[in-house]
């Protein structure tokens, strides 16, 4: 919990399931209770006079239809309530407790919005025929506020390029359904590996760790990368999108006013797809434009220890004002063997203003950000 804080990131920590409801309540006291409470004064005797952050979800139990799930959950807003944190904290089952959901009285009812459903795919390919069955029991079962998280993303051995491809769909997929969904999170599992697997990564395979790292190196795989364009251009506002080739996946979204947008496209076609980028209505400004593209169309080409940034996107990306229509060399040299800017090729029927004509690479994910729009 500590690193966590100090990182600034959000803690989804895992509860023994067969905790009692009066132990988890205590454990909520020890998180935020007063110095004079009993568990509070133990929080400060470790060390930790302030209370911990409330950024936090708490699930009961892992991969297991846990025990009175929910009357554990309500004892712990219980005492939430008590310390000055109710209605902040959020509370997750197993997918297992899901079983229930077509029941009156469901065990998620007893903490409406703040309950979860833990998703564990098990193909990693985005669960929304799954989460749909849970809402219409959770209608059937009187109507609940539960919400769902996806914290597995189970591939088996899968680390290597088509990963990459799965992942990218797979977060196009939560940008469209998320609200519908009533999805709030989603992890790609797992995220690190040790460097146990050094037998496994010289045979081009191994487990699905996204970070990799021995004793003096750490690196990224094919699908981290993905999730580092993914950050490096994300926007608050999601944009209704097209595509005119069944190849291309794509989303959009755009700043606060509108001032800038940034658009993603995933090519899992065994061909480039030449396409025209436009937004209804807006002149699009200067772009920068990111790939990562599979190096000679392997989808299995991993990242090796020896060879870190085999596959890698560059951020020293080619910028393309809309009076230039050719990048400048000197910023866009790179190694065609590994990675490719898709840079735009030169407009002919379609005016700079209204849109920009890209190259889409076989196998690839694009990032391209706009600077402004008008």
């Amino acid at each position: 919990m500590q690193m966590a804080e100090a990182m600034n990131i959000t803690a989804a920590i895992t509860l023994y399931h067969d905790e009692t409801p009066e132990d988890l309540a205590d454990f909520v006291e020890y998180m935020y209770g007063a110095s004079s409470s009993i568990w509070g004064a133990k929080r400060v005797s470790d060390g930790h006079a302030k209370k911990y952050s409330t950024d936090k979800y708490f699930e009961i139990g892992n991969e297991i239809d846990t025990p009175n799930w929910g009357e554990k959950a309500a004892a712990m807003e219980a005492a939430a309530v008590k310390h000055g944190v109710g209605k902040k904290l959020r509370y997750a089952a197993p997918m297992q407790v899901g079983a229930h959901t077509n029941q009156k009285g469901w065990a998620g009812g007893k903490v409406g919005a703040q309950g979860y459903l833990d998703i564990h795919d098990g193909n990693g390919l985005f669960p929304a025929g799954q989460i749909e069955a849970y809402l219409r029991d959770f209608q059937a079962g009187g109507g609940y506020d539960t919400r769902f998280a996806i914290w597995e993303t189970n591939t088996a051995q899968l680390h290597d390029f088509h990963r990459a491809l799965m992942e990218a769909g797979d977060l196009a997929s939560l940008d469209r359904d998320a609200p519908r969904l009533r999805i709030d999170s989603r992890t790609a599992s797992f995220c690190s590996e040790k460097s146990g697997h050094v037998d496994l990564w010289e045979k081009g395979h191994g487990d699905q760790g996204l970070v990799f790292f021995t004793q003096n190196v750490t690196w990224l795989q094919p699908p981290a990368w993905v999730h580092s364009m993914v950050a490096k251009t994300w926007q608050p506002n999601q944009l209704n999108s097209t595509a005119s080739s069944p190849l291309l996946d794509v989303t959009a979204a755009s700043a606060d006013g509108s001032v800038a947008l940034s658009v993603r496209v995933t090519n899992t076609g065994n061909i480039d797809v030449t396409a025209t980028v436009a937004i209804s209505g807006k002149h699009l400004g200067e772009v920068t434009v990111v790939t990562l593209v599979a190096p000679g169309g392997n989808t299995s080409a991993v990242n090796p220890w020896q060879d870190t940034k085999y596959i890698a996107a560059l951020f020293t990306a080619c910028h393309v004002s809309p009076h230039n229509s050719r990048p400048q060399t000197d910023t866009c040299r790179h190694r065609l063997d590994l990675y490719r800017y898709i840079v735009p090729s030169a407009p002919k029927t379609v005016a700079w203003s209204k849109g920009s004509t890209f190259v889409f690479a076989a196998q690839s994910y694009t990032t391209l950000a706009f600077s402004s729009l008008k």
